[in-house]
């Protein structure tokens, strides 16, 4: 398991909340304007889910993937999903000590 991949499972929902908030990304789902949104993790101290998108393209490799977190609103069920390493790098500035 690469550095990314072993940093990625110990990013838990404070820490996604933290990035979006740090980031200014409005907690409002974007569909319907609804605050109940639901981080894909156990609980707020759990890791969250980590999910695969494979890349289908002409020029990617086979078996290429995004690792993505994922959030979805409770109301409509839009989903939202941000890329693992973007995460991953700006927790790694915020606790360079981790």
């Amino acid at each position: 398991m690469d550095e990314i991949s072993e940093k990625a499972r110990q990013i838990v929902g404070e820490d996604f909340v933290k990035y979006m908030d740090a980031k200014g990304i409005p907690q409002k789902c974007p569909a319907c304007q609804s605050d109940e949104l639901g981080i894909m993790a156990g609980g707020p101290t759990e890791p969250l889910q980590i999910f695969e998108m494979k890349i289908v393209h002409p020029e990617a490799d086979a078996g290429t993937v995004i690792e993505l977190y994922t959030i979805v609103c409770a109301n409509c069920g839009h989903i939202r999903s941000f890329s693992v390493n973007d995460v991953v790098k700006w927790k790694s500035q915020e606790s360079p000590s981790e």
